[in-house]
């Protein structure tokens, strides 16, 4: 029979979408051991090594660093900021807020349609020429013209990086970050 096919949404819904959710682990000497051989830390051991060797989805120091500094970290239930904290001892609770987006931009679609209809060249629209959106990465063709990412002389001014959130839904598989990034830039002449 005829079968009505929902909507796919688009992709800033989807990232409008993930929800914020906290996880809790106990401190152990194994978690701080395996800190430890991860980021070859004998000596000092500090509170972002431990966050990313225990927390998947902070992978990398700096990633774990930047969850730190935002207040996404507690240690027995105080969120801890400063970039120089001493990871806890065994026994303590670590907490961390991860999932969290950052929430696209109102009436994002309908700014990307108006850009594009600018022009019929396509090389002067933004446009996907490829993606894999179970690893969340994608080529996108950025006009020429069009800045990267965000300015500090102009903040409200729509970026490259800015329309990505309509183009590119969060990875399926794996981690993903508060939003879509520019990672590299190809430019040919």
């Amino acid at each position: 029979g005829n079968f009505a096919m929902a909507p796919e949404p688009f992709p800033e819904e989807l990232w409008a979408a993930l929800e914020v959710r906290e996880e809790e682990v106990l401190v152990t000497s194994k978690l701080l051991e395996e800190a430890r051989q991860a980021f070859s830390r004998q000596a000092v051991l500090y509170l972002h090594h431990l966050v990313a060797a225990t927390f998947p989805e902070l992978p990398t120091a700096n990633a774990a660093m930047k969850a730190v500094r935002r207040g996404q970290v507690s240690v027995d239930g105080s969120t801890v900021t400063a970039h120089d904290a001493i990871a806890p001892e065994v026994g303590a609770c670590l907490r961390a807020r991860l999932g969290a987006a950052e929430a696209p931009r109102a009436g994002l679609r309908e700014e990307l349609e108006k850009w594009n209809q600018k022009s019929s060249r396509p090389e002067a629209q933004l446009r996907v020429l490829a993606s894999d959106p179970a690893l969340g990465w994608a080529v996108i063709n950025k006009p020429a013209g069009m800045h990267c990412s965000p300015c500090g002389f102009n903040p409200g001014h729509l970026t490259f990086q800015a329309y990505l959130a309509a183009m590119v839904p969060p990875p399926q598989l794996g981690t993903h970050s508060r939003g879509p990034r520019v990672c590299h830039r190809l430019d040919f002449r």
